[in-house]
């Protein structure tokens, strides 16, 4: 292998990646309440615990390898290729949802009615409640809701453990009390319903919290942990706990799936171009020419922004097609994987066939690679890339970081590309991404110190530059000064100073000094003084001189160092195809990465001696000798 900095990563040196273990499935917790502002709609998204592709593309996120601390303006998009920011547990399809999940279930508003959803967006109590300012799960087993204008509670089967009698609620504290409202004032009862706590209180945080009115609600809640302790409530309690047994085997049971009606599409919106039923309660639903998905609540589980879409009931998993590639979503509506595939098979035995390139391999129930897939793949990139068929080479490496944003050899190909075209800060962000990402691999680490390296040579030669125009500007400023001066003591005339200033402004350095030169000795003719063009060991031209010489030495050592650099690969790529041409199966010809170092350098070159001829003119304009 070339050590030689620009050399692309081979397929050889790739690391297996294996990941398994269901994308979609949301642990206790990680569920939070979240607003789709195009949709204008509510989900719950994933703040837990990452699994899947998610887990692989939180690591580019920025509390992940990318961090705070490194700016890509766009390129995070490039980096992920998706554009999707948000791992959506729920996809947004209600009105209003409760902040959080709540002994494992939320309150949700679907069509103006009230329900109860578990972490797999099943309806273990089905939207039958009338809408509230605030939605909220179950504590202590039991949930206030409203119906017929009054508020009760019901346990986990959906039935009324306290009727619908108070003006308002709100759910049971953990000192098993819980605020209502009666007459418009507020109080608290316990948990058979009964007022404990008089309804005389503005507002709860009066009773509860206030040190100067909440005395008689802190003895209220002693008295009825008290009772609690002495069996008071054994009866009630033993029978929220069983309605909630039944529920919670629902909610554990992750094969379950909400009984569908006859009528499976009751209440699927009519605002759709197109239904098309799949079976298991879902239909596919156009709008705009785009298709979605939705289930037989009507909740739009997939949106509508795919060319084509297929569900795969073996797999229970949604196969989605976006500009000619196919990704999959879960059949709850969360995202399994982007379109990156060319193509998906349908699932048997939980497990398909994705093909990349005309390369397939075996993907599992979360959209990711259990085999080789990848590193065939990446080894056709390779081989595009070598072969000068950069823009081909480009779209294999982003199939794959779309399957896998973790890759690490495919951002280190691709920053060398940038680099290649000049693209210097996404190229050194991708290299440093490679670098975090496998830090043991050495190739990946030389790649990046000679980057930094090129880097500071970039940086310094900005610098150095910086300071000859400064020193020229010093001067140009000099010899303006002295040629106004000359001006005011009858040398020289303002319409020189004009033609000066012409020239500085189309950028004429040269023909600028050379006028305020020629002013400055008008003026100071006789009086013994040394100015700008006149004397000095470098035979004219003053501090310009300086400058030019300077320039013209910078220059002829690049182009020296760069001819003779380049002869030697030309030599090598020479060597290379006589060797092979003699023993083909031992020896290997030069390759197109070397040609195209080669190329670059004879760029490199020829722009190096059209900046040297150009500065010699300029110096010989300007009188100087070199």
């Amino acid at each position: 292998m070339k050590k030689y900095w620009i050399t692309k990563i081979k397929w050889s040196l790739v690391l297996v990646w294996v990941i398994s273990g269901l994308g979609y499935a949301q642990t206790d917790g990680s569920g939070l309440a979240a607003k789709a502002n195009e949709a204008k709609r509510w989900g719950f998204e994933n703040k837990g615990e990452k699994s899947g592709w998610w887990q692989k593309a939180a690591t580019l996120s920025n509390n992940g390898i990318l961090g705070t601390g490194i700016s890509f303006g766009n390129q995070l998009d490039d980096i992920l290729h998706v554009g999707y920011e948000t791992e959506w547990a729920i996809p947004a399809q209600y009105e209003k949802v409760a902040k959080r999940f709540e002994e494992n279930l939320a309150g949700v508003q679907l069509n103006g009615r009230v329900g109860f959803v578990d972490r797999y967006n099943r309806f273990i109590i089905e939207p039958q409640f009338e809408p509230v300012d605030k939605l909220a799960g179950f504590s202590r087993g039991l949930a206030a809701v409203k119906k017929d204008g009054m508020f009760g509670f019901i346990d986990k089967s959906g039935n009324f453990v306290i009727p619908p009698k108070f003006e308002w609620a709100e759910n049971f504290e953990e000192n098993d009390l819980a605020a209502v409202k009666m007459d418009g004032k507020i109080g608290a009862i316990d948990l058979k319903g009964e007022i404990v706590v008089p309804c005389k209180y503005k507002l709860k945080e009066m009773m509860t919290k206030l040190p100067t009115s909440n005395k008689l609600y802190k003895e209220t809640a002693k008295k009825v942990e008290a009772d609690r302790g002495n069996g008071l409530y054994d009866e009630l309690l033993t029978k929220i706990e069983e309605a909630g047994k039944a529920a919670d085997m629902l909610v554990m049971d992750s094969l379950y799936r909400t009984p569908v009606p006859a009528d499976s599409l009751w209440s699927v919106p009519m605002r759709y171009e197109e239904i098309a039923r799949v079976g298991d309660g879902f239909a596919l639903v156009a709008q705009d020419d785009k298709w979605g998905a939705v289930d037989h609540y009507g909740r739009l589980v997939i949106p509508c922004q795919f060319d084509m879409i297929e569900y795969m009931p073996e797999g229970e998993v949604f196969a989605v097609y976006k500009d000619e590639e196919v990704g999959l979503y879960s059949w709850t509506g969360a995202l399994v994987v982007p379109p990156s595939y060319d193509r998906i098979e349908p699932f048997v035995a939980g497990t398909s066939v994705g093909w990349i390139n005309f390369e397939h391999g075996q993907i599992g129930a979360d959209g990711l690679v259990m085999d080789d897939l990848l590193d065939r793949a990446f080894a056709k990139a390779v081989v595009y890339d070598e072969a000068g068929m950069s823009a081909e080479a480009r779209v294999q490496y982003k199939k794959i970081l779309s399957i896998d944003p973790t890759y690490a050899m495919v951002h280190n190909n691709l920053g060398i590309m940038d680099i290649e075209k000049e693209n210097y800060k996404e190229g050194m962000n991708r290299l440093k991404i490679a670098n975090k990402l496998d830090p043991e691999n050495k190739e990946i680490e030389a790649n990046l110190k000679q980057a930094k390296k090129d880097r500071r040579e970039r940086r310094w030669n900005r610098v150095e530059q910086g300071f000859m125009t400064a020193a020229n500007i010093i001067g140009v400023a000099a010899g303006t000064a002295l040629a106004v001066d000359g001006v005011k003591n009858g040398g020289g005339d303002v319409a020189s100073i004009g033609q000066a200033v012409s020239s500085l402004a189309e950028g004429d350095v040269a023909g600028y000094v050379s006028a305020t030169s020629n002013m400055s000795l008008a003026a100071h003719a006789g009086d013994g003084g040394n100015y700008g063009g006149g004397g000095g060991s470098g035979g004219g031209g003053g501090n310009n001189c300086a400058f030019y010489r300077s320039e013209i030495k910078r220059l002829s050592s690049r182009l020296a160092n760069g001819t003779k650099a380049n002869a030697g690969r030309k030599g090598s790529a020479a060597g290379k195809n006589a060797a092979h041409s003699i023993s083909p199966d031992l020896a290997d010809g030069a390759t197109a990465g070397d040609y195209r170092v080669i190329h670059s350098s004879d760029r490199l070159n020829n722009t190096y001696a059209k900046s040297l001829e150009q500065m010699q003119r300029k110096a010989r304009q300007a009188g100087c000798t070199f």
